[in-house]
C-alpha cells in the first residue's frame, strides 16, 4: 500500500482516572483495537483510523453498615457493598492518510507496520501521562492486540465498501 498525505495522530479525548488507582492493581475489564475506514475524497482513496482504549476497574462501594446492640456485650452488624466497574482509562485517537493500493500481502505489510508505528506513538503517550505505558496495561490485563489481523479486518472493510480492487 503506498501511503502519503499522513496526517498527525490526534489524541481526541484522554481521561485518567488516578482515584481508582488502587482498583488498578486488581485489573477490570479492558478493550482496545483499531477502526479502519476508507472514503473517496476529491478522487483519493482516503484511510481514517481510530484507536480507542477502554480499561474500567472493579470498585467496591459501601452501601450501609448497620450495628445494632443484641444485649449486653453483643451487636448485630449488617454492612452490604456493591462491586461495579468504573472507568479508570478512557483514550482515543485518530489520523488519516491517503492510499494507493498495490496488492493485497503489500497492503496488509504496509498497513501493519504503519499501526506498529501508531501503536508505538499511543505507548509513548502513555508512557508520558500515565502510571503505566500502555505495553505494561495490555501484558497486564491480556489486551495485547494483534495488529497484522487490525490490517486485514481494515483492508476487508475496504473490500464491503468498494474501495478496494484486490
Amino acid at each position: 500500500m503506498k501511503i502519503f498525505n499522513v496526517q498527525p495522530i490526534k489524541v481526541n479525548e484522554y481521561i485518567y482516572n488516578d482515584e481508582y488507582l488502587a482498583e488498578n492493581q486488581h485489573p477490570g475489564r479492558y478493550e482496545s483495537g483499531f477502526d479502519i475506514t476508507g472514503e473517496k475524497i476529491e478522487g483519493l482513496n482516503t484511510l481514517f483510523i481510530t484507536f480507542n482504549i477502554q480499561y474500567y476497574v472493579e470498585h467496591a462501594v459501601d452501601d450501609e453498615d448497620i450495628i445494632t446492640p443484641n444485649g449486653p456485650n453483643s451487636w448485630n452488624m449488617h454492612v452490604s457493598f456493591s462491586i461495579g466497574e468504573e472507568e479508570f482509562i478512557s483514550y482515543e485517537s485518530s489520523c488519516w492518510f491517503n492510499f494507493e493500493s498495490e496488492g493485497f500481502n503489500a497492503d496488509v505489510a504496509s498497513l501493519t507496520d504503519f499501526l506498529v508505528g501508531y501503536h508505538t506513538q499511543a505507548n509513548l503517550f502513555f508512557s508520558q501521562n500515565a502510571h503505566k505505558s500502555l505495553i505494561e496495561i495490555e501484558k497486564d490485563t491480556d489486551g495485547e492486540l494483534n495488529l497484522r489481523a487490525s490490517a486485514i479486518a481494515g483492508i476487508e472493510n475496504l473490500r464491503a465498501n468498494n474501495m478496494y480492487e484486490f
